[in-house]
């Protein structure tokens, strides 16, 4: 694969994440790959103080000129989300990056406002970007699309980002715009192994040890259960469906979101305003071979 470096035709986009992990190499895949001009943040991974510090942290190790701005603490009337990932190992002094003056579905909604095609890439819960559907109904004619990682088709356990708000979920993949959405039997099967880190941490960036940090604490938490394939790359596929549309397979489908969150697909004959793309598959190696070309 030749190395897809940002370039003035790359997509803008806006980044909205519950960091977690996975969102941190998200973050670096956007800042690299893409123009990235907002990130923002929701309870997910841990109540949103703590993905938003962690948010900070990503675009304040990365040296990113990109604010972060906080949004939903959780669905509403919903009780205080946990944290559900270890903190990311910290490793010498934290530095910060900034935090935006206005909240995230403000935030949101002026960067696609101001600028036509941006697109919104959420990797946690949907509170944000039904919010932003709600509040301001006109960014659907402006919008690039939502990119999103998410829903399970296979049966098994409800996906986590849809299932702890599935009304904002059904609200957002019944909008009338471009949806992509990446499901978890698509995204488990794309990992980062020990060699993959290793190669990552020896090229010695910033983005390079954040990275390797993030991945090395994805992977010992999916060790401790039993799970010994390496982190998954959940959240970077969904940055990466934008910026590297080639590597995914994805069909047309009609997308209903049933109780905790469980999708529903009825196929399309083709992709119309009523249907979504979801990702069927993956190339992996692909995917690793991007990550490593952001930390290069």
């Amino acid at each position: 694969m030749s190395e897809p470096g940002r370039s003035p035709s790359s997509p803008r986009l806006v980044l909205d994440c519950d960091p977690g992990h996975d969102d941190v190499v998200a973050i670096a895949l956007a800042a690299r790959f893409a123009r990235l001009v907002a990130v923002t943040t929701a309870a997910g991974n841990g109540p949103v103080e703590e993905t938003t510090e962690l948010a900070r942290r990503a675009t304040g190790a990365l040296a990113l000129d990109v604010a972060v701005h906080v949004g939903a603490t959780g669905p509403p009337g919903a009780p205080v989300i946990e944290r559900r990932h270890d903190p990311l190992p910290g490793g010498g002094s934290v530095v910060l990056g900034p935090l935006g003056g206005v909240g995230a579905v403000e935030a949101t909604v002026e960067a696609v406002r101001a600028v036509a095609g941006t697109w919104v890439v959420a990797t946690g819960p949907l509170t944000n970007v039904a919010a932003v559907l709600r509040a301001a109904p006109d960014v659907v004619d402006q919008l690039g699309g939502l990119s999103m990682m998410g829903g399970r088709i296979a049966a098994g356990p409800p996906e986590f980002n849809l299932a702890a708000d599935p009304a904002a979920a059904a609200t957002v993949l019944t909008a009338r715009c471009r949806q992509r959405l990446c499901p978890i039997d698509v995204t488990l099967g794309v990992r980062a192994d020990a060699g993959t880190v290793g190669h990552i941490r020896a090229l010695g960036s910033a983005a390079a040890e954040l990275v390797a940090a993030a991945l090395d604490a994805s992977a010992r938490r999916h060790a401790r259960a039993g799970d010994h394939g390496g982190a998954p790359l959940h959240d970077p596929c969904a940055v990466l469906a934008v910026t590297h549309p080639d590597l995914f397979q994805a069909e047309p489908a009609r997308v209903r979101v049933g109780r905790g969150g469980a999708i529903h697909l009825a196929a399309s004959a083709a992709l119309d305003e009523g249907s979504v793309e979801v990702v069927r598959s993956a190339d992996a190696a692909g995917v690793r071979e991007a990550i490593v070309a952001a930390c290069a």
